[in-house]
């Protein structure tokens, strides 16, 4: 869809111990994304990076189950306790942008299929430690509907080796 509407991208890696694992991740990405972040130790090298991005407009793909963070959200997933990662939701708030939910999954009868969801946006009335935890709870539903679809084929909350 990036491609086809030509929208610009960018997204956020995680920098993979295996170099040979990280060389052909980052390949693949490349050719999916216009710009490719290799996150580091710079918190601050990852910011400029985020808010460059959002000031341009560019859709700022990030895996949801990453951490960009400390201290964990509980909420629940399929009426089971969870932590959920806070990066994307500190970013969101942070920068006043929507979160998409999307999945992307095989079906036998009809080929390839991604779901977008609607937007989830952060309530900018509330602190920000509110804010952020608001943000994730409002997103847990459509994540677990999102899992629910292909549940055999979800492979986050797994460690990149």
């Amino acid at each position: 869809l990036l491609h086809q509407f030509k929208l610009k991208s960018a997204v956020i890696i995680e920098d993979i111990k295996n170099k040979n694992i990280l060389k052909h991740y980052l390949s693949i990405r490349k050719k999916l994304f216009n710009q490719v972040h290799v996150l580091s130790e710079n918190a601050l090298d990852l910011n400029h990076f985020i808010t460059d991005n959002v000031q341009q407009g560019n859709i700022l793909c990030l895996t949801w189950d990453r951490y960009f963070g400390q201290n964990p959200i509980m909420t629940q997933l399929f009426n089971q306790p969870i932590k959920l990662p806070p990066g994307i939701f500190k970013i969101a708030v942070t920068h006043n942008i929507p979160i998409l939910v999307c999945a992307v999954y095989f079906n036998q009868h009809h080929g390839w299929h991604a779901s977008i969801h609607n937007p989830i946006y952060p309530l900018s009335h509330l602190p920000i430690t509110s804010a952020i935890y608001n943000l994730a709870t409002r997103t847990a539903p459509i994540l677990e509907k999102s899992l629910s679809q292909q549940p055999d084929q979800w492979h986050l909350f797994y460690p990149l080796q």
